[in-house]
């Protein structure tokens, strides 16, 4: 899991993993605007990760089950199944 921010709008939350599903922006507070193509970054929160790294882009929200946050899938723009190499940014001493 990861703290996100949308590019447009400024809505924070949490990106996951949904179990080999696909990545989900969960956490979102309800009166976020949310639109279908709204583009995920890191947020930088909690030092793990920079900040302004792409995430993916954002499809239909919906409520979730608690009904007290909003939730969407996150389409990644990474094809796994084609990736050859990584590269890992570590934190310098």
């Amino acid at each position: 899991a990861v703290s996100g921010v949308t590019v447009e709008g400024g809505a924070q939350g949490i990106v996951k993993g949904e179990y080999g599903l696909g990545l989900l922006f969960d956490m979102v507070l309800q009166d976020a605007t949310l639109q279908s193509a709204h583009r995920v970054v890191t947020s930088g929160l909690g030092g793990e990760f920079p900040k302004n790294l792409l995430i993916g882009t954002l499809q239909e929200a919906h409520l979730s089950p608690d009904h007290l946050y909003k939730q969407v899938a996150v389409v990644s723009p990474i094809s796994f199944d084609s990736l050859r190499y990584v590269f890992i940014i570590k934190k310098s001493l």
